[in-house]
C-alpha cells in the first residue's frame, strides 16, 4: 500500500508532508490525529481489554485474571489521574 505524499488534517486544515505524520494521519499543527477511534481513545483501548480478557477467561484462565487485573489497575490510574487534574484546577 503506498501512502499519500501529504496529508490534510480535518480539523484545522493544516498539510503534513511528513511520513511518519502521513502514517500515522497525525496533525503537528493542532496535535490530534485525523482518526480518532478505538486505536487513539484510552478508554476504549480498555474496553478491548476487558472484552479480550472474557475470551480468554474461556481458552487460560490464568491468563485471563492477569489481563483483568491490569485492566483493572489500569482503570484505578486513570481515575486517580482525572481526580489530580481536578485538584490541580481547585
Amino acid at each position: 500500500m503506498t501512502l499519500p505524499e501529504s496529508i490534510t488534517c480535518p480539523f484545522c486544515g493544516a498539510t503534513s508532508t511528513h511520513p511518519l505524520d502521513i502514517q500515522e494521519r497525525y496533525c503537528p499543527a493542532c496535535k490530534r490525529y485525523a482518526v480518532e477511534g478505538p486505536e487513539r481513545d484510552p478508554a476504549a483501548k480498555l474496553e478491548a481489554l476487558a472484552d479480550k480478557s472474557e475470551e480468554l477467561a474461556r481458552q487460560k484462565p490464568y491468563s485471563a485474571a492477569l489481563l483483568k487485573l491490569s485492566v483493572v489497575q489500569r482503570k484505578s490510574a486513570q481515575a486517580e489521574r482525572e481526580r489530580a487534574k481536578e485538584r490541580e484546577k481547585s
